[in-house]
């Protein structure tokens, strides 16, 4: 098993000058027209907005940048030296980076090692940040990001089902059975 710490690696993504125009530093709700919300990256979105909230609440952690965590897998075979062996590598970003980030800089994105997960912290930390300076943080686990397969490996699922179609049978079948006993 291979591991490299976590939290270096979102530091060094947070500090790396390359990213200085693709982080945002807070939360902010975008509106497009008709006043409709916008996701566009995934600290517009109504998560990290939430979290904050939660944050602000305590005064020690009034000014701290949070930092949501976002982790990635992918089951992937390894070459026939190694007899065909299945692997599970973690990657891990976070979720102040822009979308756009991800394709054109390899450092958004980090290989994390085999499953190893901090700790939400409570308490904003300092850390250096892209444009040079410090900035108060607080790190906090966010979604978990993985393709088909493996979001139904982790739903305990079998491959080649859809949960979603799994749901919709067995409503339409008990919509039948009360309506077929209710005379509804």
């Amino acid at each position: 098993m291979w591991i490299q710490d976590p939290k270096a690696l979102i530091q060094k993504q947070l500090s790396n000058p390359e990213l200085m125009d693709f982080i945002d530093y807070t939360p902010h709700q975008v509106f497009g027209h008709n006043y409709q919300q916008v996701w566009t990256d995934f600290i517009t979105g109504n998560l990290a907005w939430e979290q904050c909230n939660k944050l602000s609440k305590d005064p020690e952690n009034h000014g701290a940048m949070f930092v949501p965590i976002i982790l990635g897998s992918d089951k992937t075979t390894v070459s026939v030296a190694t007899g065909n062996n299945e692997y599970w590598p973690i990657y891990i970003s976070t979720g102040n980076v822009h979308n756009c980030a991800y394709c054109g800089h390899g450092q958004a994105m980090s290989l994390l090692g085999f499953l190893s997960i901090p700790k939400a912290m409570l308490k904003p930390e300092v850390t250096l940040c892209a444009d040079g300076h410090y900035q108060r943080a607080i790190y906090g686990i966010g979604p978990y990001i993985a393709d088909h397969p493996e979001q139904a490996l982790l739903a305990c699922i079998v491959q080649g089902w859809c949960p979603n179609v799994q749901i919709w049978i067995a409503r339409r079948i008990l919509v039948h059975i009360i309506t077929n006993t209710l005379g509804c």
